[in-house]
């Protein structure tokens, strides 16, 4: 059984900070993060969680907005990589699932798109590996 994970490799608690101050902590701990890590950064509604959004996204990074407080940058490396990095470490792939979000949107405009997203696009990627050799 796989169970989903989210780990959390950095926090910033950014509120407070005018800009451009936030978004250049942001990037000093991205530089130290490698692509496939998490940055949680919590920031102040408006221009701040604006331009360091906006920001991030011009430089390629990913970012999910949680709420309205804050949002979490993630990379997504494509399947390949896995595969390639388990490869060269000695490992075989002998198991791989993806899963769907079984929630469910109120109704409204955009409800019929988000539903349908839900089913085609997975929101989770296990993998098993075992050694081989």
């Amino acid at each position: 059984v796989f169970l989903p994970c989210i780990f959390i490799h950095h926090y910033l608690d950014l509120s407070g900070f005018a800009c451009p101050v936030n978004f250049v902590k942001c990037c000093l701990v991205l530089e130290t993060l490698s692509s496939n890590q998490v940055l949680k950064v919590d920031l102040d509604i408006g221009e701040a969680e604006t331009s360091v959004i906006d920001g991030l996204q011009e430089k390629g990074y990913t970012v999910k907005i949680l709420n309205k407080d804050s949002f979490t940058l993630t990379y997504h490396r494509p399947l390949e990589s896995y595969f390639a990095e388990l490869s060269s470490a000695g490992f075989a792939v002998d198991g791989l699932e993806e899963w769907i979000s079984n929630k469910k949107s109120e109704p409204g405009k955009r409800a019929k798109a988000e539903n349908r997203s839900r089913k085609e696009i997975p929101l989770f990627l296990a993998l098993r590996a075992k050694l081989i050799g």
